[in-house]
């Protein structure tokens, strides 16, 4: 059974965006610190920048700047909505 590099790299961002929501409910919680939240934030960036043709990637944008605004401290429930974002979009990845 082969698979194709393009397959791989798109499992890859699944993990990725999986981690992100992870890290996203973490940095909410206060249970890590900014600089995991920095990296991930990062990446998303980077993938908004890499796809930006595509509107989910746009998604990613914000999911990134959200970020950023939970690692100055803000706390509100939008949190767990670009978390459940990050987590479906990342499961969705994998299949």
């Amino acid at each position: 059974m082969t698979t194709s590099m393009g397959n791989i790299v798109m499992q890859s961002m699944g993990v990725l965006d999986v981690v992100s929501s992870g890290v996203l409910l973490l940095m909410h919680f206060d249970w890590i610190g900014w600089r995991l939240g920095f990296v991930m934030g990062m990446y998303l960036l980077i993938k908004t920048y890499a796809f930006r043709e595509d509107l989910a990637s746009w998604l990613d944008g914000f999911c990134a700047i959200w970020m950023f605004v939970v690692m100055l401290g803000v706390e509100f429930g939008l949190t767990f909505i670009v978390a459940l974002y990050l987590f479906q979009k990342g499961l969705l990845s994998l299949l």
